[in-house]
């Protein structure tokens, strides 16, 4: 496998922490209705935490999947553009040799230190 496609950890928590978030939310908003006796009289064990993290897994893999298609549209609603694309005056290119040019300035710089000692 690819080391760029790989699944990492920051991946799962990416997913994981805003779909616990939402799945707070939504207990809460569950909390109003008349299931309030039932979710106060579950037991906590592994089983609930396994499943409650599986669940606010699948939970941010949901709204992640439903933010970009909501992002897109707002941003069509307020004519939003990529501002590179818009002015052709904008240029990012002098970022490409910029972190070449401070390495070879350091580097230089670390050479004449220790070359005089």
């Amino acid at each position: 496998m690819d080391a760029a496609n790989r699944f990492s950890i920051e991946d799962f928590l990416a997913y994981l922490f805003p779909g616990a978030i939402g799945a707070l939310g939504l207990f809460l908003l569950l909390l109003l209705t008349p299931l309030k006796t039932t979710l106060t009289h579950l037991s906590i064990d592994v089983t609930l935490g396994t499943l409650l993290l599986i669940w606010s897994y699948v939970f941010g893999l949901i709204l992640s999947g439903m933010t970009l298609p909501l992002l897109r549209l707002t941003d069509k609603i307020r004519k939003l553009k990529d501002p590179k694309f818009e002015d052709p005056r904008i240029s990012l290119r002098f970022l490409e040799k910029a972190p070449e040019k401070v390495l070879r300035e350091v580097i230089h710089k670390i050479h004449e230190t220790y070359s005089a000692i």
